[in-house]
């Protein structure tokens, strides 16, 4: 991923991050991409909103299996920020698209 390669994006880009992504940190990967992607639109969930919480709503097996994939930070409502990622995507998505 670098400037040369990301300028030359010619498809719509919706890029969504959580602010304390602690595997991919938002000014060197989300942020970074945003900057150089043509028209790029990045939303950014503030608060303590980790990279796992792009993982399904977890059940019983989900948590003992992967339970690192289910903990949220306390206040973090995955269910919520999964119900406005999608629909801010799909308002980006009927906008970019309908050009």
């Amino acid at each position: 991923m670098n400037e040369a390669g990301l300028a030359e994006l010619k498809v719509p880009v919706y890029i969504t991050v959580g602010a304390r992504d602690t595997q991919t940190p938002p000014a060197d990967n989300a942020e970074f991409a945003a900057k150089y992607i043509p028209n790029a639109e990045l939303a950014v969930i503030p608060g303590d909103v980790d990279h796992e919480i792009f993982v399904n709503e977890c059940d019983d097996e989900g948590r003992d299996e992967f339970p690192e994939a289910c903990i949220d930070a306390p206040g973090v409502d995955r269910h919520a920020i999964h119900q406005s990622v999608g629909e801010a995507a799909l308002r980006f998505f009927a906008k970019t698209l309908a050009k």
